[in-house]
């Protein structure tokens, strides 16, 4: 690994551990949560597809 490479690498882990802590807890709980009904939902709507289909 060169130096320029390596120090991409070091700099660009400060930056995410310094985003890290500016995020609201509660906020990406709910992003997270958000998103996994929506993949239910679309995961429910497969199901009733393929049981159409049958």
């Amino acid at each position: 690994m060169g130096i320029l490479s390596r120090a991409s690498y070091v700099i660009r882990s400060k930056v995410n551990t310094l985003l890290n802590r500016a995020e609201d807890p509660t906020e990406s709980l709910d992003y997270s949560y958000e998103q996994m009904r929506d993949e239910l939902q679309e995961v429910k709507q497969g199901i009733a597809d393929l049981n159409t289909q049958k």
